[in-house]
């Protein structure tokens, strides 16, 4: 399988320049994946669907506590966020200055691998 992109033209100092986009090939759903799991191996379907939920609720568990979770081959999830600056500690108000959180994903070695043999194929030109 291929990743799919069109290309669109932006203007870049002057120039119009064409631009490669990736497109999506739809959506897998919980369901989808716990059925392709249990294809694979001798797990059954809500058995799969309860450890999934359970690992869900693990994570969130984990990340709100400040800790990174490390999916092994999968990767490693950790909360970041930034704040405004001040200009000196004691102004300092998490209430006011902190940014929204964020969820950071660093994809594993197992994921990684997979984008060292990716093909791209044209689906349009817009």
């Amino acid at each position: 399988m291929a990743i799919c992109y069109s290309l669109s033209k932006k203007p870049i100092a002057g120039k119009e320049l064409y631009f490669a986009t990736t497109r999506s090939a739809g959506v897998v759903s919980l369901e989808d994946l716990c059925c392709g799991i249990a294809r694979r191996c001798s797990v059954k379907m809500p058995v799969l669907r309860t450890a999934v939920m359970a690992l869900s609720l693990a994570m969130k568990e984990e990340l709100e506590q400040g800790r990174i979770v490390d999916m092994g081959e999968i990767g490693r999830f950790q909360v970041s966020c930034g704040s405004n600056g001040v200009e000196e500690p004691e102004h300092f108000c998490s209430g006011r200055d902190m940014k929204d959180a964020k969820i950071i994903f660093r994809p594993g070695r197992g994921l990684k691998g997979m984008l060292k043999t990716v093909q791209y194929k044209q689906v349009a030109v817009l």
